[in-house]
């Protein structure tokens, strides 16, 4: 027999702890691979513009990692995160 205590946390399911934790890792997770789009395509990357990245909301980040490969240059990528 389980107890209460064991079941509760399954049956009411992600606290709202560990979805902040899994949003965060999402948001990580992509700025990691914008990052290295952009740098694969067009060098290495100012740490004025890396840093920028982790501050941005995730619908401006999938935006970004949508036209990725669409960007001429770093100018047109700096559009979305100032």
């Amino acid at each position: 027999m389980q107890s209460a205590l064991y079941k509760e946390p399954y049956e009411k399911g992600l606290g709202e702890g560990m979805e902040k934790g899994i949003e965060k890792g999402r948001k990580e997770e992509k700025v990691g691979t914008i990052i290295r789009f952009l740098t694969k395509r067009f060098g290495p990357l100012p740490l004025e513009v890396k840093n920028r990245f982790p501050e941005l909301d995730l619908t401006t980040l999938d935006v970004i990692l949508d036209r990725v490969y669409e960007y001429k240059d770093l100018d047109e990528v700096k559009k979305y995160i100032q």
